[in-house]
């Protein structure tokens, strides 16, 4: 059974590293570490030890063999269970550990002087390859000759314990943190003596986080059960309720087991509420621009989540433009204290607070950041443009001349009104906003201009209705055209010889006998007769825009009479 557990364990290693981002929510296959023992599968119960079975010392009574299987009450999850013993740690390394996605330590006392193995569960942790279950009570205790204490200084997030051993002492939650790992669990007296006898949790490290908070016969108050998890998603849970000592099997302590294993990671959702380290600092991160004061709170509270007044708390800039800098406040009475930094350049300032118990332990809090961010320097340039040829606006380029942050982050730019824009000029503003939300602005023209020529045209047409030419100017060689012109920006005035017409105006050109000019009749409006000497070329007709642009045209001479 053990070759094949193995196996499937290399198996699952093969298939995680041919596909990274594959990784089960929760528990699948479990490594069960003890050092006394048959393991899992160990028929035996205290008092009758060795009893290094969880499944029969407190959780069904039935033993789970090498690479056996364990169903959860609930029946929400099952998993593969195989024995793996410190020595084959300490010999293998983390990869003893390849393709398990949970490890559990069962009484594991004597892992202090194993610091191969050690170094093996952090690497575990570290590389975020799953969860570590530590179930920790009777046995490590020093209890009646039993192991001493559990020494887990060495582990990635170090911790001690108050352990009382198998007194057969009843014992009460006092507080409970909601979340995943909790659900339908509750303040008050719990069955047994799974919190009487229970190893409390103590440390000072800021990462682990309080989840089940209970006072042992010893009249220590503290985590029974408590969380920690590394920046790639490692999970590592310490349980320690009475897990050895409880003569057959505990719904309660079987709850708690169930909920530990299908218990997700990487990520695990938990929400760290209550520091382990007694103080927390918030908010994680904010950013203000440079110049503006910043506040972190400190917070500072017992075990059981109640804030403490009166506590002095030590703030310290760990690195950033403020780095080195210091201040302290007292604790009102909910357990708050406050720090307030301005800083005039650019940059993150991390920030950790920290107290002194009456032991004269320090506490420190998790780090927080402050981002001080200088604003985008905004940069306009005016711009001048062509109306387009078939409408009298444009649509310009950015007006931005350069505009930058200069803590180098990305920036937008968003100019208003975008355009098109008309002829003659506009104000418009840029507004350069960088990646934390810090804006700036500058003021900019547009100014469009009509280069663009109108259009003329001269066709040959007939004699209109109604014409007023008198009937002497009547010659076969009269010659009609209608005379037109536009302009996308307006209208156009229309030239010939000094006289102005009106557009879409029909006008007679007569080539006289024996004379070298064009007699130019108007047909439209009062009657305007002239003689122009231009030579043998035709006559030629201007229209003019507004802004002073011109375009000529020819209408063709009658041929002179024969």
């Amino acid at each position: 059974m053990k070759s094949i557990a193995r196996l499937t364990a290399l198996a699952a290693l093969l298939i995680a590293t041919l596909a990274p981002h594959a990784r089960a929510a929760t528990s699948g296959n479990v490594a069960y570490i003890t050092n006394f023992g048959a393991g899992s599968g160990d028929p035996l119960a205290p008092p009758a030890v060795p009893g290094s079975s969880i499944f029969v010392n407190a959780l069904t009574g039935v033993p789970v063999p090498d690479g056996g299987t364990y169903t959860t009450a609930d029946s929400a999850l099952t998993v593969t269970v195989t024995n793996l013993s410190l020595a084959s740690l300490d010999a293998g390394g983390v990869g003893a550990l390849a393709g398990f996605d949970t490890v559990i330590l069962y009484e594991v006392c004597e892992i202090g002087g194993h610091p191969a193995s050690m170094a093996a569960v952090n690497a575990y942790l570290i590389g975020g390859n799953g969860k570590v279950l530590i179930f920790d009570s009777d046995r490590c205790s020093g209890f009646g000759g039993f192991p001493p204490a559990a020494d887990y200084s060495g582990l990635v997030f170090p911790f001690t314990a108050s352990t009382p051993g198998p007194e057969g002492a009843a014992g009460s939650y006092t507080n409970v943190q909601a979340s995943t790992l909790t659900t339908g669990l509750a303040i008050g007296p719990i069955p047994g003596d799974a919190v009487g006898d229970a190893n409390n949790f103590v440390t000072f490290n800021p990462n682990w986080c309080g989840s089940i908070t209970a006072e042992n016969v010893l009249g220590n108050v503290g985590f029974v059960e408590a969380y920690a998890r590394t920046p790639n998603g490692g999970l590592v849970i310490y349980e320690g309720e009475d897990y050895w000592f409880t003569f057959g099997p505990a719904p309660h302590l079987r709850q708690v087991f169930d909920l530990m294993l299908e218990q997700s990671f990487n990520p695990d959702g938990l929400p760290c509420a209550l520091p382990a380290s007694g103080i927390s600092l918030a908010p994680p991160t904010q950013t203000v621009l440079t110049g503006t004061p910043a506040t972190v709170v400190a917070t500072v509270v017992d075990a059981n989540d109640v804030g403490q007044s009166g506590v002095t708390v030590t703030f310290t800039v760990v690195s950033g433009p403020n780095a080195a800098a210091t201040g302290s406040a007292v604790t009102d009475g909910s357990g708050n204290a406050s720090f307030t930094i301005t800083s005039g350049t650019g940059g993150t300032d991390v920030i950790h607070a920290s107290f002194d118990d009456i032991l004269g332990n320090t506490h420190f809090s998790n780090d927080v950041s402050v981002i001080f961010n200088t604003p985008p320097v905004a940069l306009c340039r005016n711009l001048t443009l062509p109306a387009g040829a078939n409408a009298c606006s444009a649509v310009p380029g950015s007006v931005d001349d350069g505009s930058f942050d200069p803590d180098g982050d990305p920036i937008t730019l968003v100019q208003a009104p975008p355009g098109p824009f008309s002829l003659g000029t506009t104000s418009v503003t840029l507004t350069v906003t960088d990646s934390r939300g810090a804006s700036s602005s500058c003021q900019a023209t547009v100014t469009v201009i009509d280069t663009t020529a109108p259009a003329i045209s001269c066709v040959q047409s007939v004699n209109p209705s109604g014409s007023n030419i008198p009937p002497a100017h009547k010659t076969n060689e009269d010659g009609f055209y209608l005379v037109s012109a536009s302009d996308a920006c307006g209208a156009a005035t229309i030239t010939f010889g000094g006289l102005t017409l009106a557009n879409g105006e029909t006008i007679k050109l007569t080539q006289s006998p024996g004379r070298t000019g064009v007699t130019f009749v108007n047909t439209m409006g009062p009657l305007a007769i002239k003689h122009f000497d231009v030579g043998p070329g035709d006559p030629v007709i201007t229209a003019t825009d507004g802004a002073g642009n011109t375009t000529t045209a020819t209408c063709l001479v009658p041929p002179p009479p024969k």
